[in-house]
């Protein structure tokens, strides 16, 4: 260390650690720096005359809060925080206006990069608005929306999470007190990369518990899962969560381990207190790839004790599957739907490409008002198998391409996907078929046979009151 005017190193330390020379435009830096074998943490603000100490110590967790609650809670500020910085502990936004960057993309590399263990976004207090993170490696993301106060627009990008089985399950967390105006809405998740560690029980790795949450956006995002004999789930409404208007997946892919005992894409969850009700009002999910290479079921609904929503569109996906590994479309062991029958629906369409592997359909359940339409895919459609089609009446037809016969003066809705009646009817059973749209209006006058007919879905078939024995029909589900 060079003499200046009789200063000595009486510690025999040498001089602190450079940090080294960078420019970015912030109102705050945050960075480590190693003086006498330990390692200090330091918040500095830019002041009239130069930088302004905010904080200082060894502790990464104490340092970084105080820089966050140093910024005005009716105005706005930038933190960059300088590599490597490691905070332990949960970071707490109460906000508005706080921007949070990095000057990296996180990878496995724990050493080089920021990481804050858990963030927390807190409208307790106030509302929280134009919140960003940036190059962030965080456990766990927790929103938490009380008293009234909202949580909006608020920005994840380049950020990698990682859920931790041995002490955090969940890697997003949708929170809040269920009072009137406690919503979470406009929350975007933009490049990141998302690792699904967990193994203690939970219901998914991006879980809603709270009931207003809603326009949540997923883009060119990153999920993969831990190689363990152990089921995962990527999303899940828990017992009480309402997601409205609508959660958005476009252009992600999602890599299910061959370890893995079975992947899941989606819960809904069993509603097991009359007093709450578990409903998502709308799931687009298009342009992604699937990489399931286990077993498991694409969505999950378990059975309900109150009326529930479910609105899915999965359209324009490809799925491909390890060899012997069944995919499961739908299981729904649900029966309670709340009314109009539009709020409820499934519809796996518009070109989903099988690559390869077997995708079945799976378990449509109970389909009225439940709405289910599988059409229109590479590698699955024409479906050539299909189980409980109808909203009524199911035991008219229960295999493909099997004869079956039909109950006098009964409707039976086309559900799934269109039909294709390949074998005639008998007149002499004085059958009086007539075809109706899904209002219920006759399209068709009363006909005594049906052959190379095919019926839409949502259609109605009746075979009228006809007496004697039921003629056999032959149906293809198209």
């Amino acid at each position: 260390m060079s003499k200046i005017a009789g200063l000595q190193d009486l510690r025999q330390e040498g001089p602190p650690a450079d940090i080294g020379t960078f420019q970015v435009p912030c109102d705050i830096i945050a960075f480590s720096h190693v003086f006498s074998g330990v390692t200090y943490y330091c918040a500095l603000r830019a002041g009239d005359r130069g930088w302004v100490l905010i904080d200082h110590g060894t502790v990464a967790l104490t340092v970084l809060q105080s820089a966050v609650n140093s910024i005005p809670v009716t105005g706005c500020g930038v933190i960059f925080i300088k590599p490597p910085f490691y905070a332990d502990g949960e970071l707490v936004i109460d906000r508005p206006g706080v921007t949070i960057l990095s000057e990296m993309y996180p990878d496995s590399n724990s050493a080089i990069f920021v990481t804050i263990d858990n963030i927390l976004i807190d409208s307790s207090n106030r509302a929280v608005t134009g919140v960003r993170i940036q190059g962030i490696f965080t456990y766990m993301i927790r929103f938490y929306a009380a008293n009234g106060n909202y949580i909006e627009h608020t920005y994840f990008d380049e950020c990698y999470v990682h859920s931790n089985g041995g002490l955090i399950s969940e890697g997003i967390v949708f929170d809040g007190d269920d009072a009137a105006g406690s919503d979470i809405h406009n929350i975007y998740f933009t490049k990141c990369y998302f690792y699904d560690g967990g193994q203690s029980a939970r219901a998914g790795f991006v879980s809603f518990i709270c009931i207003g949450a809603g326009q949540i956006y997923f883009d060119h995002c990153h999920y993969a899962c831990r190689a363990f004999a152990a089921t995962y789930t990527f999303m899940a409404c828990e017992d009480e969560g309402l997601v409205s208007p609508d959660v958005s997946i476009s252009h992600c892919d999602f890599i299910a381990s061959s370890t893995c005992t079975a992947w899941n894409f989606f819960i809904l969850k069993s509603q097991t207190n009359a007093a709450k009700i578990g409903r998502v009002y709308s799931l687009k999910v298009n342009d992604c790839w699937f990489e399931h290479n286990c077993d498991g079921t694409l969505y999950t609904i378990e059975d309900s004790v109150q009326p529930t929503v479910l609105n899915v569109l999965h359209n324009h996906n490809t799925h491909e599957d390890a060899s012997g590994k069944t995919v499961v479309i739908i299981s729904n062991a649900n029966t309670a739907w709340d009314s109009p029958p539009s709020y409820s629906s499934f519809n796996f369409l518009g070109n989903n490409r099988i690559a390869w592997g077997t995708m079945n359909i799976g378990t449509p359940g109970a389909l009225n008002p439940f709405s289910v339409r599988i059409m229109d895919n590479f590698g699955i459609n024409p479906i050539n198998r299909i189980v409980n089609c109808f909203d009524s009446g199911r035991n008219f037809i229960e295999t493909d391409g099997a004869a079956a016969v039909p109950v006098a003066s009964k409707n039976y809705k086309v559900e799934c996907a269109g039909i294709l009646i390949t074998a005639a009817n008998s007149a002499n059973n004085n059958n009086a078929i007539i075809i109706k749209d899904g209002a219920g209006n006759a399209i068709t006058a009363a006909a005594g046979t049906l052959n190379g007919v095919y019926v839409p879905h949502g259609f109605i078939i009746n075979w009228g009151a006809f007496t004697g024995a039921a003629g056999a029909c032959t149906v293809c589900f198209v």
